[in-house]
């Protein structure tokens, strides 16, 4: 395994980036999620009564399910990420826990289990991500579900090389580089923000990896899923073209 969760927890990732993260636009993946996760929610019978968000983030898929009377528990690996959530009103209070997704252990099982915004790929190996699938199968009800997305090794490549967003609040630059030898791509990500009359610079560099679709489906079988279904993320793709993918697994 890798070394993320051995690192203080201010040299983590998203250490630096959490607090503005929101700020910056990243939670707005979220809303491009929902379209799946209602038409998931539809398909299996309605919302379930309890739901494990798996790096969780700053909670902005809480905030939403516990808005809608589900009961949710989120786990990240930044305790920065913790903080920024828990900072959030919800209406059905949800439960935070600092964990790695492949070594967490909450010693109870849920409906439905998610993972999302390619938070698989910072795994660094087939052997984290089946570390990462096992934990979500024990966390998963038998007949429960596995929800989660990750970038494709198309994605990946056609990551734009820089982008760059600006507001009246912050600038925010990220460059990238893929190598295609291993399929993976280091990320910098560079943000100027303003708050009142300071502004502060934050930068962090993240290393994201692709998984060739065929290594994810058997991982996911030994991991215990007997049931699979991929949907692209973006319609109009196929599952040959799509950057991004969401895995619907059953336990």
């Amino acid at each position: 395994m890798d070394s993320r969760t051995t690192l203080p927890p201010q040299d983590r990732p998203y250490s630096k980036l959490a607090k503005y993260y929101d700020l910056l636009g990243w939670s707005d993946f979220t809303l491009r999620l929902m379209p799946h996760l209602t038409a998931f929610f539809r398909a299996i019978g309605g919302l379930p009564d309890e739901f494990l968000d798996i790096a969780c983030g700053t909670g902005v898929l809480t905030n939403i399910l516990s808005a809608n009377g589900v009961r949710v528990t989120g786990i990240d690996i930044s305790p920065q990420m913790i903080r920024a959530a828990k900072s959030k009103q919800y209406l059905t209070k949800p439960k935070f826990h600092v964990g790695d997704m492949r070594t967490f252990d909450l010693g109870q099982t849920f409906p439905v289990t998610g993972c999302f915004y390619d938070a698989l790929n910072h795994l660094s190996s087939e052997m984290d991500l089946l570390a990462a699938f096992s934990k979500a199968a024990s966390h998963t009800e038998k007949g429960g579900y596995y929800i989660f997305d990750v970038l494709t090794p198309i994605g990946l490549k056609h990551w734009k090389p820089y982008w760059a967003q600006k507001s009246g609040h912050y600038l925010v630059c990220q460059r990238g580089h893929f190598n295609s030898a291993n399929k993976t791509r280091v990320v910098h990500i560079e943000a100027f923000v303003k708050t009142g009359l300071r502004s502060e610079h934050v930068e962090e560099v993240l290393t994201e990896t692709a998984f060739e679709i065929d290594v994810v489906k058997q991982l996911l079988a030994r991991a215990g899923f007997r049931k699979l279904v991929l949907k692209p993320f973006v319609r109009y793709k196929t599952l040959a073209s799509a950057g991004r993918l969401v895995f619907i697994c059953r336990k």
